[in-house]
């Protein structure tokens, strides 16, 4: 018997996708504060990660997922790729907006 089946990793992905749009929106507002203190250079990778995550996000959100019941083991691991996702998505503003390797913002 396998532990986790096809529709635990589509409830995982489904799940996950809504906290990427959410994360997608949410990065969005330091640009109204980069706005407020006319900081004109570091627009670009806010909105680039904002549309990345959007449109990863959207694409998880259409699996078609028969039983979404949640469990114990669908909220962990939707919990870890939220934190990992969110690291990532903090590094990949970094690196878009200085000049420092992607290693380095990453850790």
């Amino acid at each position: 018997m396998r532990y986790v089946t096809k529709n635990d990793i589509y409830v995982v992905a489904n799940y996950h996708g809504r906290i990427m749009q959410g994360l997608g929106i949410v990065i969005l507002l330091p640009i109204f504060v980069a706005l407020i203190y006319q900081e004109n250079s570091c627009y670009f990778g806010f909105i680039i990660a904002s549309l990345v995550t959007l449109v990863i996000g959207s694409l998880f959100t259409k699996i078609k997922v028969k039983d979404s019941k949640v469990g114990l083991k669908h909220a962990m691991i939707v919990s870890s790729l939220a934190w990992l996702w969110a690291t990532f998505l903090g590094a990949l503003v970094m690196y878009v907006n200085l000049d420092v390797s992607f290693i380095n913002v990453f850790f």
